[in-house]
């Protein structure tokens, strides 16, 4: 998905935005955004693989349980470079992202948090407004930008 391309206003039970049935990559300013779902308002990779980069952004989607922005189920999240997760809201676990037992990666871009002054930026959820991990159950309330990736110290805590 590229070149400014944009999902919107989708419901579905899981992913209304994207369904990720193998690899998927988002990038130059692409968007999902506007989008419901039980799980993965925005986008519901499971067991796959889904890469954001270049200026793409996950904004404004909504879940009724898991992963307002994103869900990954025993697949794999990469959130690279000038991109966005932002605006989303799960009424359970991880506003931005919920990670259950699959593999999240951040190098760069910035997931908002319950921190940010301006509303329409954070992401919220009961437990893991930024991301939520059912892999020990960990979790980040507080926005993570672009140096503060997921293997930097601190990431992980429970803020």
């Amino acid at each position: 998905m590229q070149n400014n391309a944009t999902v919107s206003g989708n419901t579905s039970n899981y992913g209304s935005g994207v369904y990720v049935r193998g690899t998927f990559t988002m990038q130059d300013n692409a968007s999902v955004s506007g989008n419901g779902a039980r799980s993965g308002g925005g986008v519901y990779a499971k067991g796959r693989t889904f890469t954001i980069r270049d200026n793409a952004s996950v904004s404004g989607n909504t879940a009724s349980s898991e992963g307002g922005g994103v869900y990954v189920g025993g697949g794999t999240f990469t959130m690279q470079d000038n991109t966005s997760v932002s605006g989303n809201t799960a009424s359970q676990n991880g506003g931005g992202v919920c990670v259950n037992s699959g593999t999240f990666t951040k190098s760069g871009g910035t997931i908002y948090g319950n921190n940010e002054t301006d509303v329409k930026l954070r992401n919220t959820a009961s437990n893991g407004h930024v991301v939520y991990n059912n892999n020990g159950n960990t979790w980040r309330n507080a926005t993570a930008g672009p140096t503060m990736n997921t293997d930097t110290f601190g990431f992980w805590m429970n803020d």
